[in-house]
């Protein structure tokens, strides 16, 4: 009698080897083999605000970059390629963001012109482009001036597909890609009608005899398995019987050697998850005594090996791993031999249970807004989160992706359309073509962080021994000094140097002073291969194709669907500015900025000399009457230990409190830098006590404060130079980091009925939604005329723990 061997011995692929046999071999395969680079590679995650844009709206973002294995945030590189292609491919805009520990958040304007159709999103890094895997999303714009935009009723879409193909096809996919004779196996299928999946009955029957050797159901995507001992000279059929009609369907013929690797699912546990390795009589005796080396691994990163001998009395091997040994997310198990050849191979899914749990209640309602309460109660570190609110019958929202399948699941397998079942999803794609694949040497890029200004100084000098470069730009808040290196040339590295801006160069002597030169500035540039053209790759799987075998795959998506009103019943509008009385600053001046966000509401305090040296900026905002500030102790429950409010504001925010929104030099700050920046570094603070122009973000008010430039201080009366007899180069840039608003804008677009609003508008984004652990975590949303709510929420901790919910609400 044939009898499991069970083995729970196993290496990690980064570790040391002590010295016996298997060990000894398995080190001589780590060494030796060439699918496993073991190179770190990063992945991304997009998460837009929706998937469908009207043309002229703005895609409102946030960008997550992790590494592969450990799924950290990455923080090798601070320079994201963010690139916008057309439905052709072509390439119509592209961008440069700068990261920060992983994460980048941001609004790009559409163009008005752009043409209805689907339009592709591709995020890379230069050392990702090392190996050439495009990380792309889907959206789709809508022009409304576009004649060719018309809406479809689904069901007519669905019915005229049926007519045009007649067909029942199954595809099958055995367990690790054989089936073997004289063994135990299970056979994955999927079966179609017309194209479509089928939920159907059928019967597993030998050929010769008639007998039935199994029953099965496909599930709604026609996907099911039957497990089945395959008896040698035997044959195999599907007989399937729908709507009247009988079809048989051939099973692929078992093969009389090899290696068959089993998994169930459902047996994995927290502590450790089981294979087995099943094989034949004639397998075993002509691989006694030879010894196997189980591998787990993706992305041609090895993360442990296994290895065991075979005994010719022995049929099936037991393999036991540690959740240690194992990648979080989608892994492969591969078998090879000695000479490096892989023999069997398997997808499978660990799911570490990383995942951030979240509880989301009601905590209060009135007829204007709803508030509810995120709170995360079985973790203990802060998460960043995004948070996109639409209406729940929304229909420009479909086919999103989340966090969690982004780095768990879609960069190792084509897309996967269901999670429920993921298993059986897994086996209708093979990773063996891959494995077998030998890579080529990568010659790995370099990360890229910031950008660079090199040139030349042009002078008379004989020797610029002691002299120095000065680097400043007001726009980017740079003032720094460099070396000059042989030849007269210097270089600074590692800006963050937006486009477009200007900067200035100066020569400054020994002593300080600024001489006069002349100078030779090379165009701002990356190594970065921006591809002009993409090219979308259709996925293809290794399948038996079956009789009958006439029916094609149509799968087409359909992103906009009503059967009840007409899009063009969507217009372009500008917004009529709402008049709103304003009270006048009683000190400081009053000036007023209309190119502004919340021209109108928005007056400027121009800063007073400060009376009092060492001032932050915190100690400054006090002064104002206007504000309360309050320091506190910083804690778990606390964001920093620094808060301003408007005095005269009440509890109407997105977050729960009555925290006024602080923006320093344009971008979103967290109040605890108010500590940091003195009084003396600021030029002016604007305050906005209604918060117009900044959505519900700015309910409880914004106050905007301008820190000084470069040439704020050269202009200072306490500088002793003059600026007229300052010799500086000036110079623009021609390539940099793109500055972007993370503030939510509202879209100029107005609806004709209720039907519309609720299908096609957008309620609210939020990039960076703090959840604080062992508190909880507020958001109040308008009401307005919406019916339904829907929350879909993507984020992640320090630690790589990942926040992935999609919750609907209704109101009272």
């Amino acid at each position: 009698m044939k009898y499991f061997f069970s083995l729970t011995l196993i290496f990690i692929c980064s570790f040391g080897f002590s010295q016996n046999e298997l060990v000894k071999e398995a080190t001589t395969f780590l060494e030796s083999n060439q699918v496993f680079k073991n190179d770190p590679k990063e992945k991304f995650f997009l998460h837009t605000n929706k998937t469908t844009y009207f043309s002229g709206e703005y895609i409102h973002y946030k960008a997550y970059i992790v590494n592969d294995d450990t799924n950290l945030p990455s923080n090798s590189t601070t320079n994201l390629h963010f690139s916008i292609y057309d439905s052709h491919g072509e390439l119509i805009d592209h961008y440069l963001f700068f990261v920060q520990n992983g994460l980048v958040n941001g609004s790009i304007k559409l163009d008005e012109g752009l043409e209805s159709g689907t339009y592709y999103i591709m995020l890379d890094t230069n050392y990702n482009a090392s190996f050439k895997k495009k990380n792309i999303s889907e959206i789709q714009v809508v022009n409304l001036l576009d004649k060719k935009v018309e809406m479809a009723n689904e069901n007519d879409l669905i019915e005229e597909q049926i007519v045009q193909v007649k067909d029942l096809q199954v595809a099958f996919f055995p367990e690790s890609n054989m089936l073997l004779s004289r063994a135990n196996n299970t056979l994955y299928y999927k079966i179609s009608l017309n194209g479509l999946p089928l939920e159907t009955k059928g019967e597993l029957i030998k050929t010769f005899t008639g007998e039935i050797v199994e029953e099965f159901t496909s599930n709604a995507d026609g996907l099911g398995s039957v497990n089945f001992d395959y008896y040698p000279d035997r044959e195999y059929y599907f007989k399937i019987l729908y709507d009247k009609k009988g079809y048989k369907i051939n099973v692929p013929l078992a093969q009389k050697e090899g290696f068959v690797i089993h998994h169930d699912p459902n047996s994995s546990n927290s502590k450790e998850t089981s294979f087995t390795v099943r094989i034949n009589n004639d397998t075993a005796i002509k691989n006694n005594n030879e010894t196997i080396l189980a591998v787990i691994h993706r992305n041609d990163i090895c993360r442990s090996v296994l290895p065991f001998k075979i005994n010719k009395n022995i049929n099936n091997y037991l393999l036991n791993i540690k959740p240690e040994s194992l990648f979080d997310g989608v892994n492969i198990i591969t078998l090879f031999n000695k000479k490096n050849e892989a023999l069997s191979s398997r997808y499978f899914f660990y799911d570490k249970k990383r995942e951030i749990e979240l509880s989301i209640n009601k905590t209060m309602e009135t007829k204007d807004s709803l508030t509810i309460d995120l709170k995360m109660p079985n973790s203990y570190i802060v998460a960043n989160t995004s948070v996109s609110i639409l209406p729940g019958q929304n229909v420009i929202n479909n086919n999103s992706n989340s966090i969690y399948n982004a780095f768990l699941i879609a960069p190792y397998v084509s897309k996967i359309n269901s999670l429920e079942n993921l298993d059986l999803n897994l086996q209708m794609q093979s990773p063996k073509n891959n494995i077998l694949k030998v890579k080529d040497s990568v010659k790995l890029r370099n990360p890229e962080n910031g950008i660079s200004i090199t040139g030349e100084v042009l002078t008379d000098l004989t020797s610029l021994y002691g002299y120095k470069i000065l680097l400043t730009s007001k726009e980017n808040n740079i003032s720094i000094f460099g070396k000059i290196e042989k030849n007269n040339t210097f270089s600074f590295n590692n800006l963050l140097l937006y486009h477009p801006s200007k900067f200035n160069i100066a020569l400054l002597s020994p002593r300080g002073n600024v001489v006069e030169a002349e100078f030779k500035v090379q165009k701002q540039k990356l190594d970065y291969p921006i591809d002009s053209l993409l090219v979308i790759k259709q996925n293809t799987f290794k399948q038996y194709e079956t009789e009958p075998n006439k029916g094609g795959n149509n799968e087409n998506e359909y992103s906009l669907v009503s059967s009840e009103e007409q899009l063009d019943e969507v217009l372009l509008s500008g917004k009529k500015r709402r008049e709103v009385e304003v009270d006048d600053f009683p000190d400081f001046g009053i000036i007023n900025s209309p190119a502004e966000l919340g021209a109108g509401f928005t007056r400027r305090k121009v800063k007073d000399e400060i009376n009092c040296q060492g001032c932050t900026l915190f100690e400054y905002l006090d002064q104002f009457s206007e504000l309360k500030t309050l320091r506190s102790e910083p804690g778990l429950t606390q964001s920093s230990g620094y808060h301003i409010y408007f005095k005269s504001r009440g509890i109407n925010t997105a977050f729960g409190s009555i925290e006024a929104l602080l923006i320093i030099d344009g971008i979103p700050s967290n109040p605890s830098i108010l500590g940091d920046i003195m009084a003396e570094d600021v030029k002016s603070v604007k305050l906005n006590r209604a918060g117009a122009g900044y959505g519900i973000r700015g309910s409880n008010g914004v106050v905007l404060v301008e820190l000084k430039g470069v040439e704020d201080y050269l202009d200072s009366d306490t500088n002793n130079a003059s600026v007229a007899d300052v010799k500086i180069f000036s110079s623009e840039t021609t390539f940099g980091f793109t500055k972007t608003e993370d503030l939510f804008s509202e879209s100029n677009l107005i609806f004709n009925s209720q039907n519309s609003l609720e299908k096609y508008s957008a309620i609210e984004w939020i990039p960076n939604f703090i959840l604080k652990p062992n508190s909880s975590n507020y958001i109040t949303i308008p009401k307005e005329s919406y019916t339904a709510l829907k929350l879909i929420i993507n984020g992640i901790n320090e630690q790589g723990d990942l926040v992935s919910e999609e919750v609907n609400l209704t109101f009272n």
